[in-house]
């Protein structure tokens, strides 16, 4: 009689296992369209590189970025170029900065309304954004857009990202990514691991 229940159990344990098996082959099978359409939306949402670069950290990175999205890029300039004198930007910025000023930029040669995701790239002046990437944001409409915003910086970030959600209340605003640099000038090199900013940059 034990036998014969012990040999039922294996039985029905055995129909267990192939109907669990079954029943999870035919879910992924149904869910695999919506990963696939997931992924398909990802792919064909067109994305923009945006940045403002004065030392050329941040237009390094940019172009890093550019080059493995495989999409358009659009450098802001000031219409009055900045002194190469990086102590007298420093000094002359530090109170520019600090009172929200919004330099005249460059006419951008890209139709915003073309694109889903803006990748957006600035320095940090002062704990914030660059004057000329504050223009670009208060000049352009950037509603119902996704934004994913990166800062380069020797080491304070500040209120960066901040600053960015504020001027695009209307934007949906990815957190951040805060790339480092060492602090001199001159001879300043990448803080921050080139695999982080390779991951993040995956996930765009």
């Amino acid at each position: 009689m034990m036998k014969l229940y012990r040999a039922k159990e294996k039985i029905l344990q055995k129909f267990k296992e192939k109907f669990v098996k079954k029943l999870s082959s035919r879910l992924s099978f149904l869910c695999e369209p919506l990963k696939q359409s997931e992924k398909g939306m990802k792919f064909f949402m067109k994305k923009l590189v945006v940045f403002y670069s004065y030392t050329g950290h941040t237009k390094m990175i940019a172009e890093s970025i550019q080059q493995k999205l495989n999409c358009d890029i659009l450098e802001i300039k000031p219409v009055k170029p900045y002194s190469t004198d990086y102590r007298t930007v420093v000094d002359e910025e530090q109170n520019n900065s600090s009172v929200g000023k919004t330099p005249d930029i460059q006419k951008i040669d890209k139709n915003l309304n073309d694109y889903d995701e803006i990748i957006i790239g600035t320095p940090v002046w002062w704990y914030t954004i660059a004057p000329v990437i504050r223009t670009f944001l208060t000049q352009n409409d950037l509603s119902n857009k996704t934004i994913k915003p990166f800062a380069t910086n020797a080491g304070w970030l500040g209120h960066t990202f901040q600053e960015i959600q504020k001027l695009c209340p209307n934007s949906k605003v990815d957190k951040g990514m805060n790339i480092v640099f060492t602090e001199d000038y001159h001879v300043s090199q990448l803080v921050t691991s080139p695999d982080e900013i390779d991951d993040w940059a995956e996930r765009l």
